[in-house]
């Protein structure tokens, strides 16, 4: 048989049976049961009455919770035989069962266990309208004279701190926790409580006692009318009282016990009932232990207060007050620790298949797989096991069918999907496809896209999702840059070369267009424009080149081209000695000295003669650079020079005398 199914069948055969213990009275110390609710203890038949721990009489009762049982039972010749079993329930398990989920969804896996059957009101305060893990919405305030503050856990606003107000009588501050039947105690349970008290415990109180948590009838002060009190007094002494409506008893532990209730930190507080003794701790340390033959009295519609008693102004506690639990059953020492260390009456750890040591676990499945956790307690352990099965994994492809030009919302993005389980009772279902809202889609395609990054996501017939985005493009800028020679146009020579360059590589472009600020255009990839405008009138020409490529899409650049005018500076003398400095017959441009007279001219002239009016030298589109001319062999002295340049509009000639002196006096 397989295995699993053997464990189910203990399982359900353990929940079934009664174990039946038979006099010692009991034949073990201790049982322990994995997911049992509860198992039968039977004292046996060899009695005429019982008494149980749990306050039950009968021959057999059912242990519903993890403790020690005791139990006195009496026979004919009224001898008592004591004895006890420790019951093991770890009724832990995983709150998952078997399931399928997802393909790589996050999905936590955690084991399940609660507090004992008898944990009847547990008030744990939130930070807003005073609801607590009870149930109970709203616990009611007598008076508003409390606030909120940080908890034992440095949580925020998670506790309530109560503030008399310090004139005489003290307005009453206390909260009110509504009757709730299931709550009453009687020979059998805890209190269990944190507080933090001020530096004083209270005010006013005429026997210097400060209520925390009572019990009592609305219409009474009488400690006859009260049923149980948990207080403080101005010592810091902690004080439990019970009435049974006709007499009391009072435990007390002394501030100076091994523990104490200190103002200014937090202090957890327990009182133990159990069937013949009562029990006090102070941070999970035992301070008292006593006899107690005055049980609580059951007072039917009578509300608990929290911080002072109901109309009794002069008891108000002051200091903070948080996570009060009520048992209806006597929590061992083992489980009073365990409060203390991890507010919870059990001590679990934990080992998963994963290898984790957590309560919880948060798994990513990609196949079908198979979860364990093993739960330990002091006593042994317990696991479970599900299975994982996962639904077939969605794939999207996302493709970008359409660019646009750039500033456009010209963009298609088709969406095509796989797997997943697109269908429901063997009928093929359309996936959901979700996109952003305020585009065009007809389900896997949308439309008019700008540039930018779009996510879609697909539902599939069994509610699972998958997202994906991608980025949608358009054709980038060309980023046209334009270089014009010369750049800057003269007058008398006023051609310009244009050509261009492009940021975009791939780009491909099939139309040219020059605008050159004169009117006048042309589709060459490099132009060559000569201008045709009178100098005194323009001083600069907005050139732009226009470019077409791949989808229509258009770019362009402008290049603002000034207009210089014609100015030369011609030296009246040169030392072609070798000194290096001004060696030679230099004519410059007299905005830019970079530029040469053929830059500024169509074409020049440059005659040189001597005194005698002979010709020494001539040359045709004189530049003017260094070096050009030297003066060769010609003798110092003086010599005239004749420039005839050509321009555009008209021509220029410059004349004028030329020192030569070769034989200077070097520095």
């Amino acid at each position: 048989m397989d295995k699993n199914k053997i464990n189910i069948t203990l399982i359900v055969v353990l929940l079934l049976v009664s174990f039946t213990m038979k006099a010692q009275i009991f034949s073990e110390d201790t049982l322990s049961f994995c997911r049992v609710d509860s198992v039968a203890l039977d004292a046996g038949d060899s009695y005429v009455s019982y008494l149980w721990s749990t306050g039950e009489t009968t021959q057999i009762i059912w242990a519903k919770r993890t403790a020690l049982y005791k139990v006195h039972a009496t026979d004919a010749s009224q001898q008592i035989v004591k004895d006890s079993i420790y019951v093991d329930l770890n009724r832990s398990r995983m709150a998952q069962s078997d399931t399928t989920l997802c393909y790589n969804a996050d999905f936590e896996l955690y084991v399940d266990y609660t507090e004992p059957y008898c944990l009847v009101g547990n008030y744990l305060f939130d930070n807003g309208d005073m609801s607590d893990e009870s149930g109970y919405e709203n616990h009611g305030a007598s008076a508003l004279s409390f606030s909120k503050m940080t908890d034992r856990n440095g949580n925020e606003n998670m506790a309530l701190y109560f503030t008399p107000s310090t004139i005489s009588p003290p307005s009453l501050s206390c909260i009110q926790i509504g009757y709730d039947a299931t709550m009453d105690i009687s020979n059998s349970f805890t209190l269990h409580c944190w507080v933090k008290p001020d530096t004083i415990y209270g005010n006013f109180a005429f026997d210097d006692v400060y209520y925390l948590i009572n019990k009592w009838k609305p219409t009474s002060k009488s400690l006859e009318d009260c049923s149980f009190l948990l207080a403080l007094n101005k010592n810091g002494d902690m004080i439990f009282s019970t009435s049974d409506g006709s007499q009391q008893q009072d435990f007390v532990v002394s501030y100076d016990a091994v523990a104490a209730v200190k103002p200014g930190r937090w202090t957890m507080l327990d009182v133990v009932c159990s069937l013949d003794k009562l029990s006090m701790y102070i941070d999970a340390q035992l301070v008292l232990e006593q006899e107690i033959t005055v049980f609580p009295q059951i007072i039917e519609g009578v509300d608990v207060y929290l911080g002072a008693g109901y109309s009794l102004l002069n008891h108000n506690y002051q200091g903070g007050l948080d996570d009060l639990r009520y048992y209806t059953c006597d929590l061992s020492q083992t489980e009073i620790n365990n409060l203390f260390q991890y507010n919870s009456t059990y001590n679990y750890s934990y080992l998963w298949s994963t290898n984790e040591t957590t309560r919880s676990i948060t798994i990513t499945p990609t196949e079908e797989t198979q979860y364990t956790v093993e739960v330990y307690n002091n006593i042994g352990s317990c696991s479970d096991t599900v299975n994982i099965a996962v639904y077939p994994e969605i794939t999207i492809e996302l493709t970008q069918e359409k660019k646009g030009c750039p500033g456009s919302s010209e963009g298609i993005l088709v969406a095509r999907v796989n797997g997943g389980v697109p269908y429901q009772n063997d009928t093929l279902l359309p996936y959901e496809y979700v996109w952003p809202t305020g585009y065009t889609s007809l389900d896997s395609v949308m439309y008019k896209l700008p540039e930018g990054e779009y996510n879609v996501t697909i539902t599939d017939s069994v509610g699972c999702i998958l997202s994906k985005s991608k980025k949608i493009e358009t054709y980038p800028k060309l980023d046209i840059t334009i270089t014009a020679e010369p750049e800057k146009l003269y007058p008398q020579n006023p051609v310009v070369s244009l050509s261009t360059e492009v940021g975009c590589d791939t780009c491909y472009v099939f139309d040219y267009k020059w605008e050159f600020g004169d009117g006048k255009t042309s589709t060459d990839v490099l132009a060559t424009h000569t201008f045709d405008f009178e100098a005194d009138t323009i001083t600069q020409f907005v050139i732009t080149n226009i470019q077409t490529y791949e989808d229509e899409c258009v770019d362009s650049a402008t290049f603002t081209l000034p207009v210089a005018k014609t100015e030369l500076i011609i030296p009246n003398v040169f030392t072609p000695n070798g000194d290096g400095s001004n060696e030679t017959f230099e004519i410059k441009v007299a905005d830019d000295e970079e530029k040469s007279l053929t830059d500024i001219f169509i074409s020049n002239t440059l005659s040189i003669y001597n005194r005698q009016g002979k010709l020494v030298y001539s040359k045709n589109d004189y530049a003017g650079y260094p070096g050009e001319f030297d003066g060769k062999n010609l003798s110092d002295g003086v010599y005239f020079y004749v420039l005839k340049c050509k321009g555009a509009k008209k021509n220029e000639v410059y004349e004028g005398y030329v020192h030569i002196f070769r034989h200077a006096l070097k520095e």
